[in-house]
């Protein structure tokens, strides 16, 4: 609907996304119909108890395969129906009984490219706090590292005066410095020496 050109465009548009929807509310119907059915039937528990409700936040459309630049992915999940039957055997006699003829709609989105949609991101999520890990480690370090060489800085300051030429307060002030970017690279170290190693 974001390409639409026109307003007959956008109306199709609308009309499809109304017809999926009511497609969507008619197979979940039938799957509540069929799951109160197994509940009477005298049929293992442990499956059954496998068979959630489908509510509407499990009917929205993953955002990545509508629009994947969109912010916000980090915590997006994918309903509980896409990880049931992953390591059903598809000649087992539960699998048999079922016939599952895909419309054109949802050949369109087949379960592979929903669990390659989730895999990826799920891998750019962990390779995104990786190197975000490794950028903190470095930060860490840099962060001693950079309190040390002040400490050098003012060291070095204080030795470019000769003793003659150097007042008692400025001298005074060199060593405090000193002494205060020291202890700041000491506390940095002793803090951050659990995450460094």
């Amino acid at each position: 609907m974001q390409n639409a050109d026109s307003q007959r465009t956008t109306h199709r548009a609308w009309d499809n996304v109304h017809k999926s929807d009511a497609e969507a509310r008619k197979f979940r119907s039938t799957y509540r119909q069929a799951r109160n059915a197994l509940r009477h039937l005298n049929i293992d528990p442990g499956y059954v108890m496998t068979l959630h409700d489908i509510t509407d936040d499990d009917l929205k459309v993953s955002g990545d395969l509508t629009d994947e630049r969109r912010f916000g992915q980090r915590s997006d999940t994918l309903p509980w129906f896409w990880h049931t039957g992953v390591l059903v055997d598809a000649s087992g006699p539960r699998m048999q009984e079922c016939m599952y003829i895909p419309t054109m709609r949802m050949a369109r989105l087949n379960p592979p490219s929903v669990y390659r949609v989730s895999w990826l991101r799920a891998k750019a999520c962990f390779t995104r706090w990786s190197e975000e890990l490794r950028l903190v480690e470095s930060e860490m370090q840099w962060t001693v590292n950079w309190f040390r060489w002040k400490t050098e800085q003012w060291r070095k300051r204080l030795g470019d005066l000769a003793d003659e030429e150097r007042p008692p307060g400025l001298d005074c002030y060199c060593h405090k410095q000193m002494a205060l970017w020291d202890s700041l690279a000491e506390q940095a170290q002793t803090r951050f020496s659990n995450l460094l190693g």
